[in-house]
């Protein structure tokens, strides 16, 4: 299995299964911003219990936002469902990259990165390639997925990253487009699993912090954040690699 363990982060935004969240309205409470992040072991991962999310990916986020005076309320929520939120102003705000679709044309996101997300397609050299691939449903990837379309794959979109990996590992598809950071984790906690992948392509993204065009937040956030960057002199909001 030949890989670099990769730049950090991503896009998060969560996974609150519980039907009342439809009804939240992030302006109820006009002091407190809603994140929203999506599942993404090690960095943001959902408990079962309480639906409520938590890692380093969480606590980080928190810190930038804590450090320019916003109070915040974070929920974990399935991509699909987070873009829709956002679109609603449902939640204000969340991490992602500029080129997802179902966000591009309905957030501002903020001038610095936040962090590097690094993106791969892998495959499975112990299963024939029949350019079956797996990934997660909405993500565009920074244009990796348009790529492979092109070159005739064939994908099969899943709800989060954790089963796009487990759907790969059971060599159900012969490719893999992901994140690093959930594939690596996936198989640090599935010791038994043995994939002999090999990298075909990686790429660095830079993620932002995204506000949505509908939230009565949105000049605020978008001021502070992008202050907050200038005067520290700051490259990225989070520095560094996992």
């Amino acid at each position: 299995m030949v890989f670099t363990r990769a730049v950090f982060f991503l896009t998060f935004i969560l996974f609150f299964a519980n039907a009342a969240w439809a009804d939240h309205d992030a302006s109820e409470d006009n002091s407190v911003v809603v994140l929203g992040l999506v599942e993404f072991p090690p960095l943001v991962i959902r408990d079962p219990v309480t639906y409520q999310c938590y890692g380093a990916a969480v606590d980080r986020s928190l810190s930038v936002l804590n450090k320019v005076g916003i109070k915040v309320h974070v929920e974990c929520i399935p991509p699909a469902r987070l873009f829709e939120l956002m679109r609603a102003g449902k939640v204000d705000i969340t991490i992602n990259v500029k080129t997802t679709g179902a966000l591009v044309n309905y957030v501002k996101f903020a001038d610095t990165p936040f962090a590097n997300l690094a993106v791969g397609h892998l495959v499975n050299v112990e299963v024939d390639d029949d350019k079956s691939i797996t990934a997660i449903r909405g993500y565009d990837y920074h244009g990796l997925r348009n790529e492979l379309i092109g070159k005739g794959y064939k994908f099969f979109d899943v709800t989060n990253s954790i089963d796009a990996v487990n759907l790969y590992a059971r060599g159900r598809t012969a490719n893999l487009l992901t994140y690093m950071a959930p594939y690596e984790y996936f198989l640090d906690i599935h010791s038994a699993t043995v994939v002999n992948s090999k990298i075909v392509t990686s790429r660095a993204i830079p993620t932002y912090f995204a506000v949505s065009n509908v939230s009565p937040k949105q000049t605020t956030l978008i001021n502070l954040l992008n202050e907050h960057a200038q005067k520290n002199h700051l490259s990225f909001f989070v520095d560094g690699e996992e």
